[in-house]
């Protein structure tokens, strides 16, 4: 998995992405948006599920079922368009180290939520769960769960929880990796270090190297 840190940008590309708990708002010309909490999208009509997501990586956390559909709900929040998706940039594997260092409870919440989700979408579309649904009911199902979106009559706070915890984890994995900072943002793919140099005398105010 490729990190890069240290990044900051005003990011002009995608449609305001609210980060769960967080006030940083992103832009994009996604076709799927998260708008204030909204999810509206335009970016895969209803054919069937496409192949299993590729994993070329071994989890630290997640049996392979649990990665894979973790894999398709990133990819269906940061698509892959002109500039890479969240698989391109290993957002996947993030969300599992990420889940593998947080607390047993914690742990055993997010899989439990996880679960809720593959039932519900089997529910709502005719017994396919995660990696079965087209990426259009994808969208769709996240979009019911979404903050602004969800009915109150018909609101479910966990999975809510679960869409705010996957989506913040997308945006962060997804903006310090190597394709999401070169490709994405346009930053260089090095970080030059600066060292500050205090003031060695009268005068002398100091400065970065």
């Amino acid at each position: 998995m490729k990190q890069i840190h240290g990044a900051e940008s005003t990011i002009s590309r995608r449609t305001l992405m609210r980060l769960a708990g967080g006030a940083a708002a992103f832009s994009s010309t996604r076709t799927f948006a998260l708008v204030n909490g909204r999810v509206s999208g335009t970016a895969s009509g209803q054919e069937p599920g496409g192949p299993e997501p590729p994993m070329d990586w071994q989890p630290v956390f997640f049996h392979r079922g649990e990665a894979l559909a973790v894999a398709r709900l990133t990819e269906t929040i940061l698509p892959r368009t002109d500039t890479p998706g969240a698989i391109d940039a290993d957002v996947p594997a993030y969300v599992d180290l990420v889940i593998s260092l947080e607390s047993e409870s914690m742990q055993a919440r997010f899989r439990d939520r996880l679960e809720a989700l593959q039932r519900r979408c089997r529910k709502e579309h005719g017994g396919r769960d995660l990696l079965e649904a087209s990426s259009g009911e994808l969208t769709e199902l996240l979009g019911r769960i979404s903050d602004d979106v969800v009915d109150p009559a018909d609101e479910d706070p966990d999975l809510r929880a679960l869409f705010r915890q996957l989506k913040q984890h997308t945006v962060v994995g997804y903006y310090t990796s190597l394709e999401g900072r070169t490709e994405e943002l346009g930053l260089p793919a090095a970080v030059q270090r600066m060292q500050w140099q205090g003031c060695t005398g009268a005068g002398d105010h100091g400065g970065a190297r």
